[in-house]
């Protein structure tokens, strides 16, 4: 070669060498928006924006992006690190884009959906517009999900294939194209041991407005847990959930991209579901026994959902105690969450002090349950509860009708609740609340009441075997109880009251009316029950002979077994008798008392054993001491005597009437007797068990008829059987005529 030659290459390797250095020095200083060039181009009219780019370097043949911004245009962001676009003229075909990282930030709720029914399409295409291209990215990161790790999309044009690894599941995306642009597909997530947590066969069908797509699912609600509960399906109070499931699945992705993806699914259990809830200190164990088909939607971006439950039951353990199986109609639960359903529940076999149900059921129409933000609240208005066979103390007794207004939380469960008798009488209501944190609560009773007149004390009880009853007036109760539990064990205190207003009643043959008492009780789980001393009024007790305004207080003690008495008096035969303080011990053998009789009238007692040829005037006074054994009373030393000035005793005749004239003895007394003045009577009283009253009666007096200045003193003794002569005297009227005509007044 000439030197004229030799210089003209030099000369042009010199012009393209110096080409070659501005123009990578113009790439370098422009890399950056060369790239974003070569990127928007590549996106095309795909409906995602690329907002920013950060170039590592630039060949021919690609793009190194250290970082790439894509805004998608129904809502959201994309950042993209370490990316490799390949810029070459066949694209993608046979080759293979790495990405590091790709990380989604949702935009705001009122953006819209993101344009999934293109983005679907772009998916279905693309094994075909690349075919033979892999894409592999390292992890993807979406909010409030675990790392999506090892994404790995091969573009086989017959059966592409996507692979991803979440947590501990290995997650597999098929698809096949069918005629008619048709494709099938499934998902499956399999764990490390190959179990299939999740299988979704769809079927995918292009329409007029986008997509149709259907098929079947299973899955193990287990090892999903985590996913359900970062979506927010699952509220964080479930630390524990198991099911086998089973279900179709339906959903359209409309090409209007204004519109909502809302997945329809109808949702079968295969085996008992259960799930741990935990409340506080305390953990719920639910398990599901029988359930229908859930029907059940999924809304999208929104991620709302809604499920319906025609019937189920389940059952709940925790807290070291169980509940009865619970059934549950028309459910429906929506996320917040949010249920609500109707009720039933019933318990068999309860036993609570004396009282025994052989069931206990209890029914709620509008049950209501909130769950947000780690806290829980329940709400069941107007809960119906039936008692069947109630017996107290082995005795049937009449069940009420209750309904309560239940309401509860992760913090406190309460209810107020009213009761009442099928044809009335009976009635009232009570709040109850028990603090689940502190482990405290309280019942307040008020307005507990019973009339007497509507409901008799008999009818309460299937069957009344007693020979008494109430059968008037009213009975009320109040109480404020308040429990705790601790580490020293539980504790309660608080107060009752009951109220008799005008009760009345019968014993036998032996009627009662105008009972007023108030007996007030304090409770305390440390001391026991202490009773105040309680005041009571009596207006008539009729034993064949009325004893009128009975009052007195008692003041009973249960820790004692006995009641103390005091002011105890009464009207009796036109005078009072009182009664000295006294303690009546029900564990004892024998119990004493002293009546202290005053102005006691000598013609009433005469006519209780109707001598109808005696005529008496005057009243007696005296001490009679009474000592009860078992049923028995008995009555040893007792005395009487005369109040001044004394009386007159005038006896008519009778069986000695023939002697009056004689001068035998029974001639004096009979003569003196015809009139008899006396100025002294006294008299020892006795009173045996077998019911005989023995008077050992000593007067003095004259007979001014017979020798006006002649004092005669008669010793006279006069026996009879009070029970015998209380029967008759109450034979001759009806017990039930007496209150009658008493509560008329």
């Amino acid at each position: 070669m000439t030197k004229k030659a030799t210089r003209l290459v030099i000369i042009v390797a010199a012009a393209v060498l110096v080409l070659i250095a501005a123009a990578a020095l113009l790439v370098n200083l422009y890399r950056d928006s060369i790239a974003l060039g070569v990127a928007r181009s590549a996106l095309g009219d795909s409906g995602v924006a690329v907002t920013e780019v950060s170039v590592s370097s630039i060949s021919p043949s690609e793009v190194l992006f250290d970082a790439i911004v894509l805004e998608l245009a129904g809502g959201g962001t994309l950042f993209i690190e370490g990316i490799a676009l390949p810029v070459h003229l066949r694209g993608l075909k046979d080759s293979r884009l790495d990405i590091d990282t790709v990380r989604f930030v949702p935009g705001s709720r009122d953006s819209g959906p993101i344009g999934l029914a293109a983005g679907l399409q772009a998916f279905l295409d693309a094994p075909a517009a690349t075919p033979g291209a892999t894409v592999e990215i390292r992890r993807v990161l979406l909010p409030g999900m675990p790392p999506v790790l090892d994404v790995a999309w091969h573009a086989d044009v017959l059966n592409p294939t996507l692979r991803a690894t979440i947590g501990d599941f290995e997650v597999f995306l098929t698809t096949t194209e069918l005629a008619g642009g048709e494709y099938k597909g499934s998902i499956r997530a399999l764990l490390p041991d190959d179990t299939e947590a999740l299988m979704a066969g769809f079927q995918l069908a292009p329409d007029d407005s986008g997509f149709r797509v259907d098929g079947p699912f299973s899955a193990l609600l287990e090892p999903l847990l985590p996913a359900l509960r970062a979506v927010g399906a699952i509220p964080a109070e479930v630390v524990a959930l198991s099911a086998a499931l089973e279900g179709t699945f339906g959903f359209t992705l409309d090409a209007d991209e204004s519109r909502a993806v809302e997945i329809e699914a109808v949702v079968e259990t295969l085996s008992a579901a259960a799930v741990a809830y935990r409340a506080g200190d305390t953990t719920l164990e639910i398990t599901v026994t029988e359930s229908t088909p859930v029907n059940a939607t999924l809304a999208y971006p929104s991620l709302d959902w809604r499920g319906q439950v025609a019937r189920s039951s389940f059952s709940v353990r925790g807290a070291g105690s169980e509940l009865p199986p619970v059934r549950l109609h028309d459910s429906e639960c929506r996320s917040g969450i949010y249920c609500r359903t109707a009720l039933d529940l019933s318990w068999d076999g309860l036993e609570i002090g004396g009282l025994t149900i052989d069931r206990l059921s209890a029914s709620a129409a509008a049950v209501e349950f909130v769950s947000k933000d780690e806290q829980w609240k329940v709400t069941a208005p107007d809960t119906q509860l039936r008692l069947e066979s109630p017996a107290f103390g082995g005795r049937g007794v009449l069940a009420p009708n209750v309904r309560a207004d239940v309401a509860g939380s992760n913090e406190q469960v309460s209810a107020k609740i009213r009761f009442s008798t099928p044809d009335g009488g009976l009635s009232g209501s009570a709040d109850v609340s028990h603090h689940l944190v502190q482990d405290r609560g309280e019942l307040s009773v008020e307005s507990a009441a019973i009339e007497f007149e509507t409901l008799n004390l008999s009818g309460i009880f299937t069957d009344w075997p007693y020979d008494w009853d109430i059968e008037a007036g009213r009975g009320s109760a109040t109480a404020g109880i308040r429990w705790s539990k601790s580490d020293a064990g539980f504790a309660f205190e608080g107060t009752v009251a009951i109220t008799a207003d005008s009760v009345a009643g019968r014993y036998a043959d032996i009627g009662f009316l105008g009972f007023d008492s108030r007996l007030d009780a304090e409770l305390n789980s440390k001391a026991g029950i202490s009773f105040e001393p309680a005041r009571f009024d009596i207006a008539l007790v009729d034993i064949g002979f009325p004893l009128e305004d009975i009052s007195g207080t008692a003041n009973p003690s249960i820790d004692e077994s006995a009641v103390n008495v005091s002011a105890l008096s009464m009207n009796a035969l036109g005078g009072t008798v009182t009664v000295d303080p006294f303690r009546y011990d029900m564990d004892a053998d024998t119990n004493q008392l002293m009546l202290r009789a005053s102005g006691v009238q000598l013609p009433l007692m005469a006519g209780l054993a109707d001598l109808e040829t005696v005529t008496i005037s005057g009243s007696v006074s005296g001490e009679i001491p009474v000592t009860i054994r078992g049923n028995n009373v008995i009555i040893d030393g007792g005395r009487l005597e005369n109040d001044p000035p004394g009386g007159v005793i005038r006896y008519g005749g009778g069986a000695a009437t023939g002697v009056v004239n004689d001068d035998s003895q029974l001639g004096v007394v009979t003569r003196t007797l015809r009139n008899f003045e006396f100025d002294s009577l006294t008299s020892a009283v006795n009173y045996s068990q077998d019911g005989d009253l023995i008077l050992q009666m000593r007067l003095k007096g004259i007979n001014p008829d017979v020798d006006p200045t002649q004092p005669v003193i008669l010793n006279l003794n006069v026996e009879n059987n009070v029970p015998q002569m209380l029967r008759s005297l109450q034979a001759t009227r009806s017990i039930e005529d007496v209150l009658e005509k008493q509560l008329s007044k």
